[in-house]
C-alpha cells in the first residue's frame, strides 16, 4: 500500500470529506480523538493533518480494547 499525499488533509477537510461519504463527524469530535490519541495526526504549524484512511479506519472499527483501557487509566486522578 503506498501513502497519497492528498490522503492527509486537515481537520476540517477531514470532516468535510467524511460527510460527504456518509459518515457522521463533528469538527470537535474528531478534535478530541486526536487529543486522545486514538488518531495519529502531524501538527504543521497551527494546523493539524491527519491520514485520512486513518479516521475512516477508527469511525468504521472504533477502539480496541488496548486503546479503551488506556485511555481510561489516562484520564484517573491520583
Amino acid at each position: 500500500m503506498t501513502n497519497n499525499n492528498s490522503d492527509f488533509i486537515s481537520l476540517t477537510a477531514a470532516v468535510r470529506r467524511a460527510r460527504s461519504e456518509g459518515l457522521e463527524l463533528s469538527y470537535s469530535c474528531l478534535r478530541r480523538f486526536v487529543a486522545a490519541g486514538y488518531i495519529p495526526h502531524v501538527p504543521n504549524g497551527s494546523r493539524i493533518f491527519v491520514y485520512y484512511p486513518n479516521v475512516t479506519n477508527f469511525l468504521k472499527n472504533g477502539v480496541t480494547a488496548e486503546q479503551s483501557r488506556d485511555y481510561q487509566l489516562s484520564r484517573t486522578r491520583n
